[in-house]
Formats: C-alpha cells, structure tokens, sequence
C-alpha cells in the first residue's frame, strides 16, 4: 500500500493509520511495572508467539507498525503518517443486518459475560481491560488531516482501564431485567488495572472520549 502511495500517489499527503494498543503491551515479568505511553513497544518475540494464535496476534500488531515507520525512515515518502493505537473497541455495529445473538470481537471480550446464566462463574478473558467507543476513534482517525500537529505520531487512544466485574455490575445496574437470568460474576472482585499516561496524546489530539458508562449502555 505504501509503496503505491509513493509511486502513484503524490498527491496524497497524509496517512492516518490504526494500530493497536497490542503494538505496545509488554508481557515479560521484567516489565510488569511499565507505564504506557507513546515511545512503548511490545516485548513480544516471534518466537515467544509461535504457538500461541492471541500472542501472535498481539505481535502481528507491533511488526505491521514497526514496518508503517520504517518505511517512513527509509523510503521518505511523499506522506506523513499518524499512527493510532486504541485498545479494546466498545460500540454498536456499523449495519443492523450483521448484528446476530452473539457479540463478536472487542464487543464479544467486554462483555463476554452475557451469555453465563445466574450462578454460574465468571472469568473474564482478560484480568484488565483499556477501552474505548467506536465513534470516537473513528472521529481520532480524521483529526490528521485538518492539522499538522500529529504528523509523524504514535496516538494513544485509550479512555479508561478497568475490572471487567466493573461491566458485569454496569450492565446489572443499567439493565435490571437480566437480574436474576444472568451471571453477577464476583461482586467487589479487583485485579490489577495497567498505568498508562497519554497527557501527549490528549494534548495533541483534542478529543474527548465517550465514557465508559456510555460505551456500556
């Protein structure tokens, strides 16, 4: 794609790009304490991936961005590239006729829940979640080309990081008529939550993310 923006594209001036937080999560031992920004990368290895199909995943993310910025470095195109990094994505469906019983993708992680009747355990795929709603990374993803500020920029898109019990509890406040068809997970439960700081990120972009109690409802 890049090299056909170079060669048949000149008029093409800016690139904005989504990444994914998984381009920066770090999960070795050693790193447990990292507090994300926008110079993180992911520690994972191709090796360290080779029979896992989430890692492999997580490190496909950071090898397509790693590339998107050498290619800046190297080609010296005739664009300037954005890069966004948002993490799990909370939000309805673009087209009514693709919405069916189950949730898929980020949605189906966040509320992975729904389906575990009354009684029945909890455990969330993941221990801490960072989210953020559809609308607002896509309005993210325009913000490059009516400024000039986040050329050649890592974004960070996050609006908040929390228990995953935090949504079961949401959803039961929000919505009482599944009180009583559906799981309560572990009330009070808590796990550790990841540090982050996009004070660059919030400063260049602008942008006031849609909160979590809105993502859920």
């Amino acid at each position: 794609l890049f090299n056909g923006i170079k060669k048949y594209g000149p008029q093409i001036e800016k690139v904005s790009m989504v990444s994914s937080m998984a381009a920066s999560i770090q999960l070795l031992p050693e790193h447990s304490d990292v507090v994300y920004d926008e110079t993180t990368w992911s520690d994972l290895s191709l090796e360290m991936v080779a029979d896992n199909p989430l890692l492999g995943y997580m490190y496909s993310k950071k090898v397509a961005e790693k590339t998107a910025w050498d290619f800046i470095e190297n080609e010296k195109p005739n664009f300037r590239l954005t890069t966004f990094l948002p993490p799990l994505v909370i939000g309805p469906q673009v087209f009514e006729e693709l919405v069916n019983d189950k949730f898929e993708g980020s949605n189906g992680n966040a509320f992975d829940f729904v389906d575990i009747k009354e009684g029945g355990e909890y455990t969330p795929v993941f221990p801490a979640i960072l989210s953020i709603h559809a609308r607002d990374i896509s309005q993210a993803l325009l913000k490059p080309f009516s400024t000039d500020k986040l050329d050649g920029k890592r974004i960070i898109t996050i609006e908040s990081t929390y228990n995953p019990q935090i949504i079961v509890d949401k959803v039961h406040e929000f919505f009482p008529y599944v009180n009583g068809k559906m799981t309560v997970g572990n009330p009070g439960s808590e796990s550790a939550l990841y540090k982050y700081d996009k004070s660059i990120s919030d400063k260049l972009l602008e942008q006031k993310f849609i909160p979590l109690d809105t993502q859920v409802i």
